[in-house]
């Protein structure tokens, strides 16, 4: 899990990872999944991006 997309994604949810509730972090862990999931597929679009073995 990439720290900067982490707290992009804290900060847009308005939550403070250092007094968060475990909630919240569960909630923001989730999200950033979500959030670098979504990037690699765009990525994967592109040929140039595509691995050589596939």
């Amino acid at each position: 899990m990439n720290r900067h997309v982490r707290y992009a994604v804290a900060r847009f949810l308005g939550v403070d990872l250092v007094t968060a509730t475990e909630e919240q972090v569960r909630r923001v862990d989730f999200y950033t999944t979500l959030v670098e999931a979504q990037a690699v597929r765009m990525l994967l679009r592109f040929p140039d991006f595509r691995p050589s073995w596939g």
